[in-house]
């Protein structure tokens, strides 16, 4: 006599869909234990894989006390690679029932986001990052469902020097940011294509002027900003054409100034014009100061001539 352990299969789902309801099982009893006995000149040559447990729905039967939980009894048969020993085997199970715990079935549709691991080549950035589709549908016991607060796809993009197209199982998260793993969630799309666009980068230097006159009795000295260069990302030939950028002399107005003006400016818009970008989006405020001096005045008496 051999024992085996082997998964069950549920079959017929739909019982309990059209119910809108779904199931967990309670503890281990979604794994069938039973004993085979036979003659050992074919006994030798089985194993777990040449059985198969089947739970079906639409036989289900209630637990006295416990409107909650059910049993659905468990059957076990030999699969076809095995068949010509059926007559030959005794079967006798030791889990006879799969229990079960009915839930409310839940369906959320959630936005697909996307993480890059890794970095570009040198010399290159990422561009726009799409997924197709944005958005997939979650389906499963309502407590599992309602703990979904993102579903993300993840890119490895190390050493990549062009545009990669790749699909990539979606990972749903809870809020604290764990995983969320449960064979009775299903999603509506096994993969996501996601595409992630591969842009060329340059550095290129910041010019700033000042507008305006201060007030009467002050002058301006100079004007301070930093950063004094910035690192842009964009198509090559578009970088090929920029060989700086010029913040307007009207963001920084010093019209009836009497002491220094200060301000930070976002660049942004300036290389959005350009059809660039910020390969550190964080990076787009140019700190200025334009230093403003007041002038003396001194009184003199000069010698009057005899």
């Amino acid at each position: 006599t051999n024992t085996f352990t082997i998964p069950v299969t549920v079959i017929n789902n739909e019982v309990l869909e059209d119910m809108g309801k779904t199931y967990d099982p309670v503890g281990q009893t979604d794994r069938a234990v039973f004993y085979v006995k036979g003659d050992r000149s074919y006994m030798d040559k089985l194993d777990g894989s040449d059985f198969v447990a089947t739970a079906d729905l639409s036989q289900i039967v209630d637990i006295a006390g416990n409107s909650d939980e059910k049993l659905v009894p468990i059957n076990i048969s030999v699969n076809s690679a095995a068949k010509r020993f059926e007559d030959k085997l005794t079967i006798t199970q030791k889990t006879v029932n799969m229990q079960i715990r009915l839930e409310d079935l839940a369906t959320k549709q959630a936005y697909i986001s996307y993480e890059t691991k890794g970095n570009p080549a040198e010399g290159f950035a990422i561009g726009d990052v799409t997924a197709s589709p944005n958005l997939i549908k979650i389906s499963g016991p309502r407590s599992i469902v309602s703990r979904v607060s993102k579903v993300v796809t993840s890119v490895d993009v190390e050493g990549v020097a062009e545009d990669i197209n790749v699909n990539v199982e979606p990972v749903l998260y809870d809020e604290n940011g764990a995983v969320i793993q449960s064979d009775r969630v299903s999603l509506s799309q096994s993969r996501i294509e996601v595409s992630v666009q591969i842009l060329g980068t340059k550095q290129v230097p910041v010019y700033c002027t000042a507008s305006g006159t201060p007030a009467e009795g002050y002058r301006f000295i100079e004007l301070e900003y930093a950063p004094e260069t910035i690192m842009i990302k964009g198509e090559p030939s578009v970088l090929n054409q920029i060989q700086g950028i010029r913040i307007p002399e009207d963001a920084i107005d010093l019209e009836g100034a009497t002491g220094d003006v200060e301000n930070s400016i976002d660049i942004t818009p300036y290389l959005d014009a350009l059809g660039v970008s910020l390969v550190n989006s964080d990076e787009n405020k140019i700190a200025v100061k334009a230093m403003i001096e007041q002038l003396e005045v001194r009184n003199m008496e000069l010698p009057m001539e005899a």
